[in-house]
Protein backbone atom coordinates (compact mmCIF):
# COMPACT_ATOMS: atom_id res chain seq x y z
CA UNK A 1 0.00 0.00 0.00
CA UNK A 2 2.88 2.29 0.81
CA UNK A 3 4.58 1.90 -2.35
CA UNK A 4 0.95 2.42 -4.06
CA UNK A 5 0.86 5.80 -2.46
CA UNK A 6 4.20 6.40 -3.04
CA UNK A 7 3.97 5.36 -6.97
CA UNK A 8 0.88 7.31 -7.43
CA UNK A 9 1.70 10.39 -6.14
CA UNK A 10 -1.53 10.43 -3.84
CA UNK A 11 -2.22 13.70 -2.21
CA UNK A 12 -3.80 11.66 1.10
CA UNK A 13 -0.96 9.19 0.64
CA UNK A 14 -1.43 5.91 3.16
CA UNK A 15 -4.83 6.35 4.09
CA UNK A 16 -6.50 7.13 0.93
CA UNK A 17 -4.58 3.86 -0.67
CA UNK A 18 -5.72 2.13 2.07
CA UNK A 19 -9.42 3.15 1.40
CA UNK A 20 -8.97 2.55 -2.33
CA UNK A 21 -7.60 -0.80 -1.83
CA UNK A 22 -10.27 -1.81 0.93
CA UNK A 23 -13.08 -0.99 -1.43
CA UNK A 24 -14.10 1.60 1.39
CA UNK A 25 -14.95 4.37 -1.95
CA UNK A 26 -17.37 3.80 -4.82
CA UNK A 27 -16.89 2.29 -7.98
CA UNK A 28 -17.57 5.69 -9.66
CA UNK A 29 -15.35 7.35 -7.41
CA UNK A 30 -12.50 5.58 -8.01
CA UNK A 31 -13.22 5.73 -11.71
CA UNK A 32 -12.74 9.51 -11.19
CA UNK A 33 -9.90 8.90 -9.45
CA UNK A 34 -8.29 6.71 -11.58
CA UNK A 35 -8.53 9.26 -14.80
CA UNK A 36 -7.56 12.08 -12.58
CA UNK A 37 -4.27 10.18 -11.46
CA UNK A 38 -3.54 9.00 -15.36
CA UNK A 39 -3.62 12.82 -16.19
CA UNK A 40 -1.63 13.29 -13.07
CA UNK A 41 1.17 11.04 -13.85
CA UNK A 42 1.72 12.29 -17.73
CA UNK A 43 2.06 15.82 -16.88
CA UNK A 44 4.43 17.80 -15.11
CA UNK A 45 4.42 15.62 -12.41
CA UNK A 46 5.62 12.41 -14.41
CA UNK A 47 8.27 11.06 -12.29
CA UNK A 48 10.46 9.78 -15.58
CA UNK A 49 13.93 11.02 -15.41
CA UNK A 50 14.45 14.37 -16.96
CA UNK A 51 17.51 16.03 -17.06
CA UNK A 52 17.25 20.03 -17.52
CA UNK A 53 20.02 22.40 -18.28
CA UNK A 54 21.36 23.21 -14.84
CA UNK A 55 21.72 19.26 -14.56
CA UNK A 56 23.23 19.01 -17.60
CA UNK A 57 26.22 21.66 -17.03
CA UNK A 58 26.60 19.61 -13.70
CA UNK A 59 27.46 16.70 -14.91
CA UNK A 60 29.40 18.55 -17.60
CA UNK A 61 31.20 20.15 -15.27
CA UNK A 62 32.20 17.39 -13.17
CA UNK A 63 32.47 15.10 -16.11
CA UNK A 64 36.57 15.00 -15.12
CA UNK A 65 35.96 13.86 -11.75
CA UNK A 66 34.03 10.98 -12.72
CA UNK A 67 36.50 9.40 -15.08
CA UNK A 68 39.57 10.07 -12.26
CA UNK A 69 37.72 8.60 -9.65
CA UNK A 70 34.71 5.89 -11.43
CA UNK A 71 32.42 4.28 -8.89
CA UNK A 72 33.29 0.97 -7.60
CA UNK A 73 31.02 -1.53 -5.84
CA UNK A 74 32.02 -2.42 -2.65
CA UNK A 75 30.51 -5.79 -1.43
CA UNK A 76 30.18 -4.70 2.65
CA UNK A 77 31.13 -6.98 5.18
CA UNK A 78 29.29 -6.56 8.51
CA UNK A 79 32.53 -6.20 11.38
CA UNK A 80 30.09 -6.87 14.06
CA UNK A 81 30.77 -10.60 15.46
CA UNK A 82 30.00 -10.14 19.40
CA UNK A 83 27.10 -12.34 20.71
CA UNK A 84 25.12 -8.73 21.59
CA UNK A 85 25.94 -7.62 18.28
CA UNK A 86 24.55 -10.89 16.53
CA UNK A 87 21.53 -10.71 19.11
CA UNK A 88 20.67 -7.23 17.85
CA UNK A 89 21.01 -8.01 14.23
CA UNK A 90 18.96 -11.29 14.28
CA UNK A 91 16.39 -8.95 16.24
CA UNK A 92 16.24 -6.14 13.19
CA UNK A 93 16.38 -8.94 11.08
CA UNK A 94 13.54 -10.48 12.20
CA UNK A 95 11.70 -7.26 11.84
CA UNK A 96 12.41 -6.57 8.90
CA UNK A 97 11.51 -10.42 7.37
CA UNK A 98 8.12 -10.34 9.49
CA UNK A 99 5.34 -11.10 7.22
CA UNK A 100 2.74 -8.54 7.89
CA UNK A 101 2.49 -8.47 11.57
CA UNK A 102 5.60 -5.95 12.27
CA UNK A 103 6.73 -3.43 9.52
CA UNK A 104 4.92 -4.69 6.42
CA UNK A 105 3.76 -7.59 4.29
CA UNK A 106 5.48 -7.44 0.43
CA UNK A 107 5.71 -10.20 -1.99
CA UNK A 108 9.50 -11.42 -3.31
CA UNK A 109 10.38 -9.28 -6.52
CA UNK A 110 8.54 -5.80 -4.99
CA UNK A 111 10.50 -2.47 -4.44
CA UNK A 112 10.64 -3.60 -0.81
CA UNK A 113 12.19 -6.72 -1.32
CA UNK A 114 14.64 -5.89 -3.92
CA UNK A 115 15.91 -2.43 -2.36
CA UNK A 116 14.29 -1.00 0.70
CA UNK A 117 14.84 -3.89 3.21
CA UNK A 118 18.58 -4.49 2.51
CA UNK A 119 18.92 -0.75 2.47
CA UNK A 120 17.31 -0.60 6.02
CA UNK A 121 19.56 -3.76 7.12
CA UNK A 122 22.69 -2.10 5.81
CA UNK A 123 22.04 1.01 7.84
CA UNK A 124 21.42 -0.84 11.13
CA UNK A 125 24.61 -2.26 10.74
CA UNK A 126 26.57 0.80 10.46
CA UNK A 127 24.50 3.02 12.79
CA UNK A 128 25.12 -0.03 15.27
CA UNK A 129 28.47 0.56 14.68
CA UNK A 130 28.78 4.27 15.63
CA UNK A 131 26.60 4.14 18.14
CA UNK A 132 28.31 1.26 20.04
CA UNK A 133 31.12 3.54 19.44
CA UNK A 134 29.73 6.09 21.78
CA UNK A 135 31.51 6.45 25.28
CA UNK A 136 28.18 6.63 27.08
CA UNK A 137 26.40 3.89 25.09
CA UNK A 138 24.38 1.75 27.52
CA UNK A 139 25.41 4.03 30.36
CA UNK A 140 22.72 6.13 29.26
CA UNK A 141 19.75 6.93 26.54
CA UNK A 142 21.85 8.17 23.52
CA UNK A 143 20.03 10.57 21.74
CA UNK A 144 19.33 9.74 18.04
CA UNK A 145 18.00 11.97 15.38
CA UNK A 146 17.05 10.92 11.94
CA UNK A 147 16.67 14.27 9.71
CA UNK A 148 13.96 13.54 6.63
CA UNK A 149 12.77 10.27 8.32
CA UNK A 150 9.44 10.10 6.50
CA UNK A 151 6.94 7.65 7.86
CA UNK A 152 10.11 6.38 9.87
CA UNK A 153 10.54 3.18 8.12
CA UNK A 154 14.71 3.06 9.54
CA UNK A 155 13.59 4.78 12.44
CA UNK A 156 10.76 2.97 14.21
CA UNK A 157 13.53 -0.16 13.38
CA UNK A 158 16.21 1.59 15.37
CA UNK A 159 13.56 2.53 18.45
CA UNK A 160 12.89 -1.43 18.41
CA UNK A 161 15.92 -3.06 17.61
CA UNK A 162 17.99 -0.97 19.86
CA UNK A 163 15.20 -0.47 22.25
CA UNK A 164 14.09 1.69 25.11
CA UNK A 165 17.12 1.57 26.85
CA UNK A 166 19.50 2.22 24.35
CA UNK A 167 18.40 5.18 22.97
CA UNK A 168 15.68 7.98 22.03
CA UNK A 169 14.57 8.81 18.62
CA UNK A 170 13.50 11.77 17.03
CA UNK A 171 11.91 11.95 13.33
CA UNK A 172 11.96 15.42 11.72
CA UNK A 173 10.72 15.76 8.10
CA UNK A 174 8.80 18.42 6.21
CA UNK A 175 5.68 16.20 5.54
CA UNK A 176 3.04 15.84 7.64
CA UNK A 177 1.38 13.35 6.01
CA UNK A 178 4.42 11.07 6.34
CA UNK A 179 4.74 11.85 10.20
CA UNK A 180 1.72 11.08 10.77
CA UNK A 181 1.86 7.77 8.97
CA UNK A 182 5.19 7.04 11.33
CA UNK A 183 3.49 8.26 14.32
CA UNK A 184 0.75 5.26 13.92
CA UNK A 185 3.38 2.77 12.68
CA UNK A 186 5.40 3.32 15.95
CA UNK A 187 1.77 3.35 17.95
CA UNK A 188 0.55 0.28 16.56
CA UNK A 189 4.31 -1.63 17.54
CA UNK A 190 3.79 0.14 21.26
CA UNK A 191 7.27 2.29 20.70
CA UNK A 192 7.43 4.50 23.52
CA UNK A 193 11.13 5.93 22.70
CA UNK A 194 10.57 7.63 19.81
CA UNK A 195 9.12 11.03 18.78
CA UNK A 196 8.26 12.78 15.66
CA UNK A 197 7.77 16.07 14.34
CA UNK A 198 6.38 17.71 10.83
CA UNK A 199 8.95 20.35 10.55
CA UNK A 200 11.98 21.82 8.27
CA UNK A 201 14.85 20.53 9.16
CA UNK A 202 16.72 23.51 8.59
CA UNK A 203 14.63 25.44 11.03
CA UNK A 204 15.76 23.13 14.15
CA UNK A 205 17.08 23.84 17.33
CA UNK A 206 18.98 20.85 18.96
CA UNK A 207 20.68 20.15 21.55
CA UNK A 208 22.07 16.75 23.53
CA UNK A 209 22.15 14.92 19.82
CA UNK A 210 24.98 12.01 20.07
CA UNK A 211 24.14 10.47 16.36
CA UNK A 212 22.36 12.18 13.44
CA UNK A 213 20.98 9.60 10.37
CA UNK A 214 19.84 10.61 7.00
CA UNK A 215 18.59 8.01 4.52
CA UNK A 216 17.99 9.03 1.03
CA UNK A 217 18.46 12.61 1.96
CA UNK A 218 17.79 14.55 -1.37
CA UNK A 219 19.13 17.51 -2.77
CA UNK A 220 20.60 20.02 0.20
CA UNK A 221 19.53 17.96 3.13
CA UNK A 222 21.92 16.00 2.92
CA UNK A 223 24.20 18.98 3.69
CA UNK A 224 21.80 19.78 6.54
CA UNK A 225 22.50 16.84 8.64
CA UNK A 226 25.78 17.37 8.49
CA UNK A 227 25.92 20.39 9.29
CA UNK A 228 23.55 19.26 12.55
CA UNK A 229 26.02 16.67 13.08
CA UNK A 230 28.77 18.93 12.85
CA UNK A 231 27.25 21.69 15.59
CA UNK A 232 26.28 19.02 18.24
CA UNK A 233 30.20 17.45 17.67
CA UNK A 234 27.74 13.80 16.99
CA UNK A 235 28.28 10.71 14.86
CA UNK A 236 26.43 10.30 12.07
CA UNK A 237 25.00 8.01 9.17
CA UNK A 238 24.55 10.22 6.21
CA UNK A 239 23.35 8.72 2.88
CA UNK A 240 22.12 10.91 -0.33
CA UNK A 241 19.63 10.44 -2.59
CA UNK A 242 20.27 8.55 -5.66
CA UNK A 243 21.50 11.15 -8.17
CA UNK A 244 18.52 11.58 -10.76
CA UNK A 245 16.82 8.37 -9.73
CA UNK A 246 13.23 9.63 -10.35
Amino acid sequence: IDEAADALNLSGGYAQAEDISRGWTEATQRQWMAAELSRSLQSENSRVGRITPAMEQSLNTFAMEREKYPIQQVDFVSSTNTSDDSVLKSKALDILHSNGTLLRASPEGSRWQRAKKPQLGWMIDQIDQVLKSHPDYGIRKLKLIDIGGGKGLLSNLLAEAFGNNHVEVQVVDISKSAVRNGMMRAKRRGLGNIEYNAQDATTLELSGVDVVVALHACGVLSDVALGHAVSQGAGFVVVPCCFLSN
